[in-house]
């Protein structure tokens, strides 16, 4: 992250085709955690997909959030 702890959330949900269904991107600054700012960008990407009422399957490339989630179970 640079300087002045800005970053870009970003969330793609997708159909069971794989198909795009919707999209939705944010800036956010003051987050100084990477594993912080993944996991607001999780949170984003399921609230787009409930209020959409899209069902959604969850990825990421971040393991330091699939491990938290993990020890939530």
């Amino acid at each position: 992250m640079g300087g002045d702890n800005r970053v870009g959330l970003g969330a793609v949900v997708r159909n069971g085709k794989g198909e795009i269904m919707l999209v939705a991107a944010i800036g956010c600054h003051g987050l100084k955690d990477v594993a912080l700012a993944e996991d607001l960008a999780i949170r984003n990407g399921l609230q787009l997909s409930i209020e959409a009422g899209v069902w959604t399957v969850l990825e990421t490339d971040s393991i330091a959030v699939v491990n938290m989630l993990k020890e939530k179970e």
